[in-house]
Protein backbone atom coordinates (compact mmCIF):
# COMPACT_ATOMS: atom_id res chain seq x y z
CA UNK A 1 0.00 0.00 0.00
CA UNK A 2 3.03 2.37 -0.25
CA UNK A 3 1.56 3.57 -3.55
CA UNK A 4 -0.94 5.59 -1.66
CA UNK A 5 1.81 7.77 -0.04
CA UNK A 6 1.17 7.11 3.80
CA UNK A 7 4.89 7.63 4.22
CA UNK A 8 4.12 11.76 2.93
CA UNK A 9 3.84 14.42 4.97
CA UNK A 10 0.79 16.64 5.04
CA UNK A 11 1.23 20.07 5.56
CA UNK A 12 -2.19 22.13 6.94
CA UNK A 13 -2.58 26.09 6.61
CA UNK A 14 -5.15 27.64 8.34
CA UNK A 15 -6.62 30.24 5.96
CA UNK A 16 -9.32 31.78 7.49
CA UNK A 17 -10.27 35.51 6.90
CA UNK A 18 -11.61 37.80 8.43
CA UNK A 19 -12.76 41.71 7.71
CA UNK A 20 -10.35 44.76 9.04
CA UNK A 21 -12.13 48.01 8.02
CA UNK A 22 -12.72 51.20 8.61
CA UNK A 23 -13.36 55.30 7.19
CA UNK A 24 -11.25 58.19 6.04
CA UNK A 25 -12.01 61.80 6.75
CA UNK A 26 -11.12 64.82 5.49
CA UNK A 27 -9.36 66.68 8.95
CA UNK A 28 -9.57 70.64 9.81
CA UNK A 29 -7.45 72.10 12.15
CA UNK A 30 -9.13 72.01 16.03
CA UNK A 31 -9.51 74.68 18.35
CA UNK A 32 -6.80 73.72 21.12
CA UNK A 33 -4.32 72.53 18.11
CA UNK A 34 -3.71 68.96 16.73
CA UNK A 35 -6.40 67.89 14.06
CA UNK A 36 -9.99 66.83 14.40
CA UNK A 37 -12.76 65.62 11.86
CA UNK A 38 -14.74 67.58 9.55
CA UNK A 39 -17.04 64.44 9.51
CA UNK A 40 -17.06 64.52 5.60
CA UNK A 41 -16.10 60.95 4.42
CA UNK A 42 -12.76 60.96 1.48
CA UNK A 43 -13.31 59.03 -1.34
CA UNK A 44 -10.70 57.42 -3.88
CA UNK A 45 -8.06 57.48 -1.18
CA UNK A 46 -5.69 53.96 -1.21
CA UNK A 47 -5.74 51.98 1.68
CA UNK A 48 -3.47 49.18 2.02
CA UNK A 49 -2.82 46.56 4.24
CA UNK A 50 0.68 45.62 5.86
CA UNK A 51 1.22 42.37 7.58
CA UNK A 52 4.49 42.42 10.04
CA UNK A 53 7.09 40.30 9.24
CA UNK A 54 9.89 41.15 10.84
CA UNK A 55 9.98 42.22 14.53
CA UNK A 56 6.85 42.91 16.37
CA UNK A 57 8.57 45.09 19.05
CA UNK A 58 10.08 46.91 16.40
CA UNK A 59 9.28 49.95 13.59
CA UNK A 60 10.90 47.10 10.96
CA UNK A 61 8.86 48.52 8.34
CA UNK A 62 11.27 47.06 5.32
CA UNK A 63 10.77 43.32 6.07
CA UNK A 64 6.62 44.14 6.04
CA UNK A 65 4.51 42.48 3.06
CA UNK A 66 1.48 44.43 1.53
CA UNK A 67 -1.59 41.83 1.62
CA UNK A 68 -3.73 44.31 -0.33
CA UNK A 69 -4.89 47.57 -1.54
CA UNK A 70 -8.31 49.42 -2.01
CA UNK A 71 -9.64 52.23 -2.61
CA UNK A 72 -12.48 54.66 -0.25
CA UNK A 73 -16.26 54.58 -1.39
CA UNK A 74 -18.48 57.34 -1.61
CA UNK A 75 -18.66 57.16 2.31
CA UNK A 76 -14.94 56.97 2.82
CA UNK A 77 -15.25 53.28 3.63
CA UNK A 78 -12.89 50.47 3.15
CA UNK A 79 -12.47 46.78 3.69
CA UNK A 80 -9.67 44.16 3.67
CA UNK A 81 -9.58 40.79 4.63
CA UNK A 82 -6.56 38.90 6.01
CA UNK A 83 -5.40 35.55 7.47
CA UNK A 84 -6.43 35.08 10.88
CA UNK A 85 -3.33 34.43 13.14
CA UNK A 86 -1.65 37.19 11.19
CA UNK A 87 -0.68 40.66 13.01
CA UNK A 88 -1.17 43.58 10.29
CA UNK A 89 -1.56 47.50 9.96
CA UNK A 90 -3.40 50.11 7.39
CA UNK A 91 -1.74 52.49 5.96
CA UNK A 92 -3.65 55.36 3.67
CA UNK A 93 -2.39 57.58 0.83
CA UNK A 94 -3.41 59.79 -1.69
CA UNK A 95 -0.89 62.26 -3.95
CA UNK A 96 0.12 65.36 -2.25
CA UNK A 97 -1.57 64.08 1.18
CA UNK A 98 -0.81 63.26 4.89
CA UNK A 99 -3.09 60.52 7.31
CA UNK A 100 -2.94 60.33 10.95
CA UNK A 101 -4.93 57.63 12.17
CA UNK A 102 -8.40 59.39 14.48
CA UNK A 103 -7.27 56.83 17.58
CA UNK A 104 -4.10 57.34 19.41
CA UNK A 105 -5.21 53.43 20.56
CA UNK A 106 -4.77 52.70 17.20
CA UNK A 107 -2.11 54.32 16.44
CA UNK A 108 -0.08 52.27 19.21
CA UNK A 109 -1.07 49.51 17.93
CA UNK A 110 -0.22 50.06 14.65
CA UNK A 111 3.43 49.79 15.74
CA UNK A 112 3.62 46.44 16.56
CA UNK A 113 0.64 45.04 14.46
CA UNK A 114 -2.75 43.77 14.94
CA UNK A 115 -3.44 40.71 15.69
CA UNK A 116 -6.06 38.86 13.49
CA UNK A 117 -8.63 36.79 15.55
CA UNK A 118 -11.84 35.57 15.42
CA UNK A 119 -12.72 36.95 18.91
CA UNK A 120 -11.40 40.26 17.82
CA UNK A 121 -13.74 40.30 14.74
CA UNK A 122 -16.84 39.31 16.90
CA UNK A 123 -15.65 42.17 19.59
CA UNK A 124 -15.76 44.75 16.66
CA UNK A 125 -11.76 45.49 17.55
CA UNK A 126 -11.39 44.99 13.67
CA UNK A 127 -13.92 48.09 12.67
CA UNK A 128 -13.62 51.62 12.87
CA UNK A 129 -9.75 51.78 12.17
CA UNK A 130 -10.32 55.58 10.64
CA UNK A 131 -8.02 58.27 9.81
CA UNK A 132 -7.81 61.92 8.81
CA UNK A 133 -6.56 63.65 6.29
CA UNK A 134 -4.57 65.86 7.89
CA UNK A 135 -3.32 68.14 4.54
CA UNK A 136 -3.91 71.78 5.11
CA UNK A 137 -3.41 74.51 2.34
CA UNK A 138 -3.53 78.46 3.48
CA UNK A 139 -5.96 81.12 2.05
CA UNK A 140 -6.17 84.09 1.58
CA UNK A 141 -9.94 85.79 2.10
CA UNK A 142 -10.34 89.77 1.86
CA UNK A 143 -13.83 91.51 2.50
CA UNK A 144 -13.12 95.03 0.96
CA UNK A 145 -15.03 97.57 -0.88
CA UNK A 146 -14.13 100.11 -3.94
CA UNK A 147 -10.17 99.80 -5.67
CA UNK A 148 -8.85 101.17 -2.51
CA UNK A 149 -9.63 98.26 -0.19
CA UNK A 150 -11.89 99.73 1.92
CA UNK A 151 -12.27 97.95 5.29
CA UNK A 152 -16.45 97.24 5.33
CA UNK A 153 -16.47 96.20 9.03
CA UNK A 154 -16.31 93.01 11.32
CA UNK A 155 -17.31 89.92 8.81
CA UNK A 156 -18.33 86.29 9.60
CA UNK A 157 -16.51 84.23 7.31
CA UNK A 158 -17.29 79.91 6.73
CA UNK A 159 -16.19 77.36 4.09
CA UNK A 160 -18.29 74.64 2.87
CA UNK A 161 -16.76 71.48 1.32
CA UNK A 162 -17.81 71.07 -1.95
CA UNK A 163 -19.52 67.83 -2.81
CA UNK A 164 -20.24 67.07 1.21
CA UNK A 165 -23.19 67.05 2.82
CA UNK A 166 -22.43 68.52 5.57
CA UNK A 167 -23.14 72.06 7.60
CA UNK A 168 -20.61 75.16 6.20
CA UNK A 169 -17.80 75.55 8.71
CA UNK A 170 -17.00 79.14 10.80
CA UNK A 171 -13.59 80.36 10.57
CA UNK A 172 -12.38 81.95 13.51
CA UNK A 173 -13.10 85.46 13.83
CA UNK A 174 -15.14 88.08 13.28
CA UNK A 175 -12.36 89.04 10.71
CA UNK A 176 -11.50 92.51 11.72
CA UNK A 177 -9.21 93.62 8.68
CA UNK A 178 -9.83 93.72 4.95
CA UNK A 179 -7.11 90.55 4.46
CA UNK A 180 -6.73 87.79 6.27
CA UNK A 181 -4.94 84.45 6.15
CA UNK A 182 -6.73 80.90 7.34
CA UNK A 183 -5.45 77.16 7.12
CA UNK A 184 -8.04 75.07 5.90
CA UNK A 185 -8.71 71.39 4.45
CA UNK A 186 -6.65 71.38 1.05
CA UNK A 187 -9.79 70.46 -0.84
CA UNK A 188 -11.95 72.29 -2.69
CA UNK A 189 -14.16 74.73 -0.79
CA UNK A 190 -16.52 77.62 -1.29
CA UNK A 191 -15.88 80.48 1.24
CA UNK A 192 -18.82 83.13 2.09
CA UNK A 193 -19.18 85.85 3.88
CA UNK A 194 -22.41 85.57 5.85
CA UNK A 195 -22.53 88.47 7.22
CA UNK A 196 -20.73 92.15 7.32
CA UNK A 197 -21.15 94.67 10.56
CA UNK A 198 -23.48 96.83 10.01
CA UNK A 199 -24.46 95.96 6.03
CA UNK A 200 -26.30 93.41 4.13
CA UNK A 201 -25.55 89.84 3.70
CA UNK A 202 -22.63 89.74 1.03
CA UNK A 203 -21.51 86.51 -0.52
CA UNK A 204 -17.84 85.40 -2.01
CA UNK A 205 -18.02 82.16 -4.08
Amino acid sequence: LSHLGFNEEIHIADNTLVPISGTVYIGKLGDTGGFVSTTCPLESAKVCLHTKRGNSNTNDIESDMVVDCVTTDASGQWVIHAVVGTRVYPEVSMDEHKFEPTSSVNKRSYFKGILLSLDAARTGALSKHDFLDITMADIDVQVAGGICNMYLGNATIQYKLVGCAIDPILLPGPQTVWSQTYTVPAHHIEVRVTEVGGHDIATIE
